[in-house]
């Protein structure tokens, strides 16, 4: 009876050193994974703050840095169409610059107003062709930059109703430029020379 029970206790010792060595095993392999998988991620300072989280948000991930304030100050994401998306936001929280896509084609940077208005950009046109366009405070663009047809450099000063008005630009050869007055109804008024 007693050899049994050494037996046995004998038995039960190798289960548990096996079932142990098992466990270890898969720590371990948990511990060395090539992929951790979580809904989101939170970086924290000293004090317990967070100051940096990836996260899903509206099934799209983003990424973003806080300030000290617990304010999202710059944020990495995906827009609803799957194009990356990188926003600056001031103190209060409005999103002041943002570098995207226009139109989900056309990469674009946006700069806005305290109160979030668009209020000058820059972009790449459908065409190809660089923009760069002032807001007035009706939110019409009141200036523009761009290249037309074979490069050929434009200023474009519009009236508070966004009404293209004047028309600043050089002809094809780049040595000889026009300025063009047109009136509200779209008329040409004057060209100079």
């Amino acid at each position: 009876m007693r050899s049994r029970t050494i037996g046995l206790l004998l038995a039960i010792l190798i289960l548990f050193s096996i079932a142990a060595c098992s466990s270890s095993k898969s720590q371990s392999e948990f511990v060395t994974a090539r992929t951790i998988r979580a809904e989101s991620f939170e970086l924290t300072d000293s004090a317990g703050s967070v100051r940096a989280a990836l996260e899903i948000n509206d099934g799209a991930p983003q990424f973003v840095l806080f300030d000290d304030d617990d304010n999202g100050r710059l944020q990495i994401s995906l827009d609803a169409a799957g194009n990356p998306v990188l926003s600056l936001f001031d103190a209060s929280g409005g999103r002041r610059v943002g570098f995207e896509f226009a139109n989900g084609v056309n990469p674009a940077l946006f700069l806005r107003d305290e109160n979030g208005r668009l209020k000058a950009g820059m972009q790449v046109q459908t065409d190809g062709a660089p923009l760069l366009f002032l807001r007035n405070s009706t939110l019409e663009d009141g200036v523009a930059v761009t290249l037309i047809e074979q490069d050929i450099p434009v200023i474009a000063l519009s009236d508070p109703q966004g009404n293209r008005r004047t028309f600043l630009g050089l002809d094809d050869t780049g040595f000889s430029g026009s300025l063009i007055f047109v009136a509200a109804d779209g008329s040409v008024e004057a060209v100079v020379p």
